[in-house]
């Protein structure tokens, strides 16, 4: 379980994928999954892989991504702090610059994919990304022994996207996913929750939090969990 506060100085730019609870993969040459990593989810923690793609596959995403944007072609979710604060106050003052902004797969609230899947940009390398995410859940679903990781491809079946925070833009400290015991009568109306979430960073190699922000704060488990943490046999 994570809960995490992202805060920049400058714009920040990454592809998430959430499926769920306790990876953050930044920038994989390999897909072969360390035991080290595994270990670390099934014990409930934040597993870190290096260099999980190719430097020239991260340097065309952030090149897409930044002419994506450009073209205006983002969404502006208003969900991070500075969204939130200027909102309350005085809408004429928002300035979608500043706030998070997403270039989704799967638009959940229209029921329709979204441009990360279109012919919009560099769709290839989108698709590479797109492929590589899915060999990933095939072997986590095996290492970790959660089968229903490894589902047919279909609409929102991963929520991946590219998400920009701009300057000051910072996401509040929340959690992924909770058991559908805390969620009432609805948190058993789907077959699948999220399993697990992870964070594909692609910033410059440059990249300096103390010039540029835009740190992830996590807050694992005090204790490694007793048991294997995730969900396997409908639990």
């Amino acid at each position: 379980m994570r809960s995490v506060t992202s805060t920049s100085t400058a714009p920040c730019i990454a592809a998430t994928v959430s499926i769920a609870l306790a990876i953050l993969l930044p920038l994989v040459a390999s897909l072969s999954i360390p035991h080290a990593a595994l270990n670390t989810i099934n014990d409930g923690g934040i597993a870190i892989v290096d260099n999980f793609l190719s430097p020239s596959a991260v340097s065309r995403l952030r090149a897409d991504a930044r002419s994506m944007y450009q073209e205006n072609q983002f969404i502006v979710d208003a969900l991070a702090g500075y969204g939130q604060k200027a909102g309350a106050h005085d809408k004429a003052k928002f300035d979608s610059s500043k706030d998070r902004a997403v270039f989704p797969a799967y638009i959940p609230s229209q029921k329709r994919d979204g441009p990360f899947v279109s012919d919009l940009g560099d769709a290839d390398a989108r698709r590479a990304l797109t492929s590589t995410i899915s060999q990933l859940r095939f072997d986590l679903a095996k290492g970790l022994d959660r089968p229903g990781l490894d589902t047919p491809d279909g609409p929102n079946n991963h929520e991946i996207s590219f998400t920009r925070f701009g300057a000051g833009a910072n996401l509040a400290r929340h959690v992924d996913e909770h058991h559908e015991e805390v969620k009432g009568r609805a948190g058993w109306s789907k077959p699948t929750r999220r399993s697990i979430s992870w964070l594909v960073y692609l910033n410059e190699p440059d990249w300096s939090v103390q010039t540029d922000g835009g740190e992830l704060r996590t807050y694992e488990r005090k204790i490694a969990s007793a048991y294997p943490v995730g969900s396997r046999n409908g639990d």
